[in-house]
């Protein structure tokens, strides 16, 4: 899916294909996600598949629009759009898996890496999500309490946000970077720049971490 990158730098994931696999609203703000891609794919991308292969899977999945592509990344962003045309400038950054030169790269983001992506990017958005930077001051996104349809519907606080998050890490996040650790030690030859040891292990797939949640900032 060809999509316009609007943060002026290489990324894996953008923030349609977050909300294709993530654990969020389809009518998620954009901007939220956007904002959280970097950040996530530097905590958590670039050191579970090493840096070699992050920076190469990301070169090769976004182009620079110029004079010489831009006729044909146009067509692409407007494949399946149903809006007004979309019209590219040079300079422009556009995103997608059909620019993927390496099949093993398509194969592994389709196995695991975008589901990883999507998910550590809706984890690493959620305090932001949770409240805002405001010139008000730091603010509560959601009212605690909010009528629907007839029903009292009420916004999760804190602890229910610090559970979430430590679910994701804990029973979504780790279990899925360790199977696709093991996918590819068992395609070790096709990934020459993925670093890590592919030596067996029996421990559980949750390790290390007891609680994704930074205590004491609210």
């Amino acid at each position: 899916m060809y999509k316009i990158n609007p943060l002026n730098r290489n990324v894996l994931i953008t923030a349609d294909e977050v909300l294709f696999h993530g654990p969020t609203s389809h009518t998620a703000d954009h901007r939220m996600i956007d904002q959280a891609i970097i950040i996530a794919e530097e905590r958590f991308i670039k050191k579970s598949i090493c840096k070699d292969l992050y920076e190469d899977f990301r070169n090769q999945k976004n182009a620079v629009v110029s004079s010489s592509n831009i006729a044909t990344l146009t067509a692409g962003v407007n494949l399946f759009n149903n809006g007004e045309p979309i019209v590219l400038q040079n300079g422009n950054i556009v995103n997608a898996l059909e620019l993927v030169t390496n099949s093993w790269y398509v194969k592994l983001w389709n196995e695991y890496l975008w589901k990883i992506c999507a998910e550590v990017v809706i984890y690493t958005a959620t305090p932001t999500n949770f409240s805002e930077y405001t010139s008000q001051g730091e603010m509560i996104n959601n009212p605690k309490s909010i009528l629907n349809e007839g029903q009292g519907a009420t916004s999760a606080g804190i602890k229910e946000v610090q559970w979430k998050m430590d679910k994701i890490l804990m029973d979504r996040i780790d279990p899925l970077i360790q199977a696709m650790h093991d996918w590819i030690c068992e395609n070790k030859t096709e990934f020459p720049k993925y670093c890590k040891p592919c030596a067996c292990s029996e421990d559980g797939v949750s390790y290390k971490r007891k609680s994704g949640w930074i205590h004491n900032i609210y």
